[in-house]
């Protein structure tokens, strides 16, 4: 056989699979896109589904933040009980729905010492950090992971 005829056959078998190859990898490339955009849009549609369960999560999670960190800070009595009965309305009423289990821990553990020893300011609002803390950390989870940046600090108990 006529090497010169051979070299040219084989040349264009060469030219015809590297086509075949770059067609393939075109086509996984285009797959490949195709199925990064659908998880994308799946992504995006769950995220807008769970939007409003979130923002009253938030609302709920900022509103007992601030009910705990004020019932130890509160000296006038009829503002004392409105803040306390609150709490017990967040307890057993909205937050209950959208609490995580941290949550809903710390929210129990404030509610033992409010029932046990209302007093003791400084367990309070030690708690109540540990409400906030839980709070952020269920947000954090769940919406915006940028607060996973702010740390955990504590003032000395005095």
């Amino acid at each position: 056989m006529n090497p010169e005829l051979l070299v040219a056959i084989v040349a264009g078998l060469v030219a015809v699979v590297s086509a075949v190859i770059a067609y393939m990898a075109q086509i996984s490339a285009a797959r490949s896109q195709a199925q990064v955009a659908l998880i994308q849009s799946a992504e995006q549609q769950a995220h807008e589904r769970q939007k409003p369960f979130v923002e009253l999560q938030m609302k709920y999670y900022f509103e007992a933040a601030e009910t705990t960190a004020r019932i130890p800070r509160t000296s006038d009595e009829t503002g004392y009980q409105q803040l306390v009965a609150r709490f017990w309305q967040l307890y057993w009423g909205p937050l209950a729905v959208v609490e995580d289990e941290d949550v809903e821990e710390a929210m129990v553990a404030y509610g033992q010492q409010l029932g046990s020893n209302p007093g003791d300011a400084a367990a309070l609002e030690m708690l109540s950090l540990d409400i906030a803390h839980a709070c952020r950390g269920s947000l954090k989870r769940l919406w915006v992971p940028e607060l996973g940046n702010i740390r955990n600090i504590r003032p000395a108990a005095q």
